[in-house]
């Protein structure tokens, strides 16, 4: 009976310390170094930024991945600090503020224009034979006073994930959205000459 009490409390101990041991939640940004790298021409319109759709998968703080072509799962203990889409926003933002075409830019619906933006893919995919972050972000350009679309684009881009490591992947998907923020920038400079 001693030795039954004794395998007891020694198991109760091991599954009590390995409970205290569990993994933490880590916590990542979007949060991509822009850098003023576009001729800019400087205007005296205003831009808000707005996301136009924002679907579940990017409306969450939890990290998705794609394995294949349709199944979804996500990271169990790395999380994001705020959802994606308010994340991309806000990188836009800083982005149209850094770059100075605009007059200002802002969390305002009262502007000349408005940069509408829908995440269409941002997740890392695990294939066979490829590991890549796709990202695939639509954008619209809308006059506010006419309430019409001036011009439409999508970024798309597959980048290769060479060390499947979370913070890997992280810096991976930073500098895609760096360089969809660019071509948004772009774009916007483009379609207002």
């Amino acid at each position: 009976m001693k030795k039954f009490l004794y395998l007891t409390v020694v198991l109760f101990l091991f599954l009590l310390s390995s409970c205290a041991s569990a993994p933490q939640n880590r916590y990542f940004i979007l949060n991509p170094t822009i850098r003023d790298n576009i001729s800019h021409g400087k205007t005296d319109k205003t831009i808000s930024v707005e996301y136009k759709n924002c679907d579940s998968r990017f409306d969450s703080n939890l990290i998705f991945y794609k394995k294949e072509n349709y199944e979804f799962g996500y990271y169990a203990y790395s999380k994001w600090t705020e959802p994606v889409c308010v994340m991309v926003k806000n990188s836009i933002i800083n982005a149209v503020n850094a770059s100075k075409i605009f007059k200002n830019s802002s969390y305002s619906t009262i502007a000349d224009y408005k940069l509408l933006f829908t995440i269409v893919d941002f997740e890392p995919v695990f294939n066979k034979n490829k590991n890549f972050v796709l990202t695939k972000i639509h954008f619209d350009l809308v006059d506010t006073k006419s309430s019409t679309i001036i011009s439409s684009y999508t970024f798309k881009q597959k980048r290769p994930i060479e060390k499947i490591k979370i913070e890997n992947i992280i810096k991976i998907m930073n500098d895609s959205l760096k360089d969809a923020v660019n071509f948004a920038l772009a774009r916007s400079q483009k379609t207002l000459q």
